[in-house]
């Protein structure tokens, strides 16, 4: 099921002040992956966050983020003096093989990474409340996106149990379909037969009462229509748990599909045949 939820919070210590959002972000998976983008200063949050979240979902693709921003510390700068060193050697390596002009003091400071500025993190801020106010944040995040797939899932219901009655609707009308009538089915057994009787191929009395049976067997879909019903009301009952059905689900658009292709197959009738295709159409609306 997918979803989406964000949620923005804050925390304040005596001198320095966090704040932070949350964004997260669920499409549909067989299994449940979770990918976090944390920043360095609660990385140690990532074990707990993985924990809480397989918690609360079974499975799908959770895309997870979280910004913090430090508010009220000074700024800090410095020298990234090993990253210098290393462009100063190529800078050098360059000017004796290609003949390239050495990099100049102007020309260094406006490279990104030679100067760094980080915040200071003050040590009088407890980092343990700090994460305890992110993760009860999370929390609620959570909740939010359980309402998100909750909303889309009931939008999502409707649709199957639309497509579902359809389904239903067109198996009575193959099931009353002039093409069923059994006046139809006898003309065109009779025909079939009139056709087995007068070729030459000489047929001893036993293999034609099976060329018979076969024939008549061809021309009856009953079996199936009853299978199809019994497949509709699997599903409406799967509509009702509480439990993950998206497998169960699958498996019945496969049974729905090979009894549609079964009907195609035995179709003595355009009309009929154009209901197996319609039905089939459904069926892969309804996997979809």
């Amino acid at each position: 099921m997918t979803g989406y939820a964000s949620r923005q919070g804050a925390f304040q210590g005596e001198i320095i002040s966090y704040q932070w959002q949350w964004d997260i972000k669920t499409v549909n998976g067989r299994s449940l992956d979770i990918r976090l983008r944390l920043p360095q200063h609660l990385s140690s949050l990532e074990r707990a966050l993985r924990k809480i979240t397989a918690q609360t979902l079974s499975r799908g693709n959770v895309q997870l983020s979280l910004k913090l921003d430090i508010i009220g510390s000074e700024t800090q700068t410095r020298l990234n003096e090993t990253f210098i060193h290393d462009l100063l050697l190529f800078s050098d390596k360059l000017h004796k093989e290609k003949g390239l002009a050495r990099l100049t003091s102007d020309g260094l400071f406006q490279i990104e990474g030679v100067v760094e500025r980080e915040k200071e993190v003050e040590a009088d801020v407890d980092k343990k409340l700090l994460q305890e106010a992110v993760l009860k944040d999370f929390d609620l995040l959570l909740a939010d996106l359980i309402s998100s797939r909750s909303s889309e899932g009931v939008i999502l219901l409707k649709t199957l149990e639309g497509i579902v009655s359809k389904i239903e609707n067109l198996i009575d009308d193959i099931l009353n379909a002039p093409a069923r009538k059994p006046e139809t089915i006898q003309k065109k057994l009779d025909g079939d037969l009139q056709a087995l009787l007068s070729s030459d191929h000489g047929l001893s009395e036993e293999r034609l009462y099976q060329e018979a049976l076969l024939l008549a067997l061809k021309v009856d879909i009953q079996e199936e229509i009853d299978r199809l019903k019994a497949h509709c009301k699997a599903v409406r009952q799967l509509f009702s748990t509480k439990e993950s059905i998206g497998r169960k689900l699958d498996f019945l658009a496969q049974e729905f599909n090979r009894e549609a292709n079964t009907i195609c197959s035995k179709s003595n009738d355009i009309s009929l045949t154009n209901m197996g295709l319609s039905l089939k159409t459904l069926i892969e609306q309804f996997r979809e």
